[in-house]
């Protein structure tokens, strides 16, 4: 997955933001951690800012109690949100 991301990032240059949503994830393997950083990084190489949306309560805690570190540039509770942002910074 993270390659098809980054190939079809790299041949559109209109692109500056990836969403990543989490809606409907209710569970996170240990390896996710390591997945969402290694793509962050790749993207950000790529000069491509990074959006997490969809964490609700749950994951948020599940995320929480295993230590998880998510480093993005942005967080967000809703995809709507996210989008919303993304459309006032382009106005």
């Amino acid at each position: 997955m993270q390659e098809h991301i980054l190939n079809q990032v790299y041949n559109m240059p209109e692109v500056h933001t990836v969403i990543i949503d989490f809606s409907g994830v209710t569970h996170v393997r240990d390896q996710s951690e390591e997945l969402l950083q290694g793509l962050y990084q790749s993207l950000k190489l790529l000069g491509i800012s990074t959006m997490l949306t969809g964490v609700t309560p749950i994951l948020a805690q599940k995320l929480v109690t295993n230590s998880t570190r998510i480093q993005l540039d942005r967080i967000y509770s809703t995809l709507k949100m996210a989008v919303r942002v993304l459309i006032e910074e382009n106005e």
